[in-house]
C-alpha cells in the first residue's frame, strides 16, 4: 500500500510540475513576489520559538528552498534535512543546500527515523496556487499520512 501511494504521490507532483513548471514557487520567478512575501511572514511566525539548532525535516522540500529560509534565519544547517519524492527535485536540493544539510529523495511516509527522535520538527510548505502555509509539528506527534 505504502509503494502505491508513493508511485501516486510522484506521479501527481509530475503532473503538477508539467503543467505549472518547475520553477512556479521559486523565488527567481517575478510572479511570486506576493507568495514570497506571505511565505517569509509564515517563516517567521512559525519558527519563531523553535531553538536554532534543532534537528527539523522539510516534508516535500522540493529544491531545498525550505532549508534555505531556516539557515538564512540562523538555524544550523546540520541540523536540517531535505525530502521530496521527485529525484529531480532532490537533486536540486543536493546542489542548492551546503553539504552539511542532509538531501533525501523518498516518500516521507515510508521514513522510521520521522517518530524515532531523529527530528525534533517536522515542516511542510505548501502554496501550490494559493497563498503559502507553513506547517510545523512537534516530530513526535506529526502524522506520515498526512497532516
Amino acid at each position: 500500500m505504502n509503494e502505491q501511494r508513493s508511485v501516486e504521490t510522484s506521479e501527481w507532483y509530475e503532473r503538477y510540475y508539467a503543467a505549472k513548471g518547475a520553477d512556479r514557487n521559486d523565488s527567481h520567478n517575478p510572479e511570486v513576489l506576493f507568495q514570497e512575501l506571505a511565505l517569509h511572514i509564515a517563516f517567521t511566525r512559525s519558527f519563531a520559538d523553535i531553538d536554532r539548532q534543532a534537528r527539523i525535516l522539510d516534508v516535500g522540500g522540493g529544491g531545498g528552498s525550505g532549508c534555505l529560509r531556516l539557515i538564512s534565519a540562523g538555524f544550523d544547517p546540520a541540523g536540517l534535512t531535505n525530502i521530496d519524492i521527485l529525484p529531480d527535485r532532490a537533486k536540486l536540493a543536493e546542489r542548492n543546500l551546503p553539504s552539511s544539510c542532509t538531501s533525501i529523495c523518498g516518500d516521507a511516509s515510508n521514513m522510521e527515523s520521522l517518530s524515532d527522535g531523529s527530528f525534533d520538527a517536522v515542516m511542510s510548505v505548501r502554496q501550490q496556487d494559493r497563498a503559502p502555509v507553513v506547517v510545523v509539528e512537534n516530530a513526535g506527534e506529526a502524522r506520515i499520512d498526512g497532516f
